[in-house]
């Protein structure tokens, strides 16, 4: 079981070095003028509320690990929604 944990958790480190490398392609689309400056500041704002999310579970999956009482998964299913205009595109 412990083993299966840290399987999990080195996952969840790469799902927030994936969060960075989505920030970099962000930003080199904007800089190459593929998206504006609206859809760049939304994108982000859904990366860094995905990395706090997904940081909230590192830590409640670490404090389960190490036998820490702790409550319900702070995180649900889908979190956050995209909420994208008609017609845009990311």
């Amino acid at each position: 079981m412990a083993d299966t944990i840290i399987k999990k958790e080195t996952v969840y480190r790469i799902s927030r070095a994936s969060l960075y490398e989505l920030k970099d392609h962000l930003i080199s689309c904007y800089d190459l003028e593929y998206i504006d400056k609206v859809l760049i500041g939304r994108g982000k704002k859904l990366i860094e509320e995905a990395k706090r999310t997904l940081n909230g579970y590192i830590t409640y999956v670490r404090n389960k690990k190490k036998g820490i009482r702790v409550g319900r998964c702070p995180v649900s299913i889908f979190p956050y929604s995209l909420n994208i205009a008609a017609g845009s595109t990311i």
